[in-house]
Formats: structure tokens, C-alpha cells, sequence
């Protein structure tokens, strides 16, 4: 009896993890912003993995001017072994997201596809609208009294963060 429960316990973990993990095939585009993989995709552009992008994103790229931005991107050494983090980084400090609009939008559909696996909905907004708003807040940090700044921060640190939680 318990050998028999056993498989079929095993079985059930097994078409889980196999439900689970099915579509991760469908996510491969991904690699096309993998650092790693610049050297070789110059030598040979990965040009299997842009249908599965369609196939995802559907009309949300230009696909021909994505091709040819990271052709440009898997060419320069400055981009060479950055992870996406850091090329959206780069990107912002240059001014490069105007001229590298599709692999811009690719680089935040998969830090977004990330972020929102990992976050709850409400975290992920408040941190989108603290990143909208941070030039804005910086300009406001550096023009506003500074104890008038210590204050708020006191006032925020002071509130009491915890639920009290009664059981009966």
C-alpha cells in the first residue's frame, strides 16, 4: 500500500514540475540579451530566437530594427559581458535608449517578466513609481531644508509597522 501511494505521489510531483517548467521553452528569446553569448552571436546572429519573441510579444517590436540594434550591440565592447541590469544602466547614463529603442523595450520586458515572477503586483508598482518619481524627489532632497528631510524620515521610522494579530 504505501509502495503504491509512493509512486503516486512521485508521479504527481513529476507532472507538476513537468506543468510547471513546459513553457520555459517558450522563453529562450531571453538569451538573446545574454552577455555571455555576444562574441558568438556576432559571429552568427541567433535569428531562431526572434520568432519565439513574436510569438510571446506579438506586435510589440519592431523586429527587422531589433535585429539590426543588436547586431550594433553584439559588435561594441562596451556592452560586452554586462548583464541586463547594467546595459539599462549604460543605456540611461549615455543616452542610449533612443537610439536602441527595441533592445531598450527587450531589456525592460525581461527585468519586468523577472521582477513580476519575484514581486507581489503592489511592490513592483510602489518600485515603479519610486524610479518615475526619483528625479523628482532628488530635486526636492537637495532644495528642501535638510531638517525639514530628517523630519519626514523620522516621521516615516516612527510609525509603528507591525500587525497586531490576536488569535482566540
Amino acid at each position: 500500500m504505501y509502495r503504491r501511494l509512493n509512486f503516486e505521489i512521485v508521479d504527481h510531483i513529476l507532472c507538476e514540475i513537468e506543468h510547471r517548467f513546459s513553457s520555459f521553452n517558450k522563453r529562450e528569446f531571453f538569451h538573446l540579451l545574454y552577455s555571455q553569448e555576444y562574441e558568438n552571436y556576432k559571429v552568427k546572429f541567433p535569428d531562431h530566437l526572434l520568432p519565439q519573441l513574436s510569438s510571446i510579444c506579438g506586435i510589440l517590436f519592431d523586429y527587422i530594427a531589433l535585429k539590426n540594434e543588436l547586431v550594433v550591440l553584439y559588435s561594441s565592447s562596451k556592452f560586452s559581458f554586462k548583464n541586463v541590469y547594467e546595459l539599462v544602466s549604460l543605456m540611461n547614463e549615455h543616452g542610449l535608449s533612443s537610439g536602441f529603442t527595441q533592445v531598450y523595450k527587450l531589456t525592460l520586458r525581461r527585468i519586468n517578466i523577472y521582477l513580476r515572477n519575484t514581486q507581489s503586483q503592489e511592490r513592483l508598482s510602489g518600485l515603479s513609481l519610486f524610479s518615475i518619481e526619483k528625479q523628482a524627489f532628488n530635486t526636492l532632497k537637495s532644495t528642501l531644508v535638510p531638517s525639514f528631510y530628517n523630519s519626514v524620515i523620522e516621521n516615516f521610522f516612527s510609525q509603528e509597522r507591525r500587525i497586531e494579530l490576536m488569535y482566540k
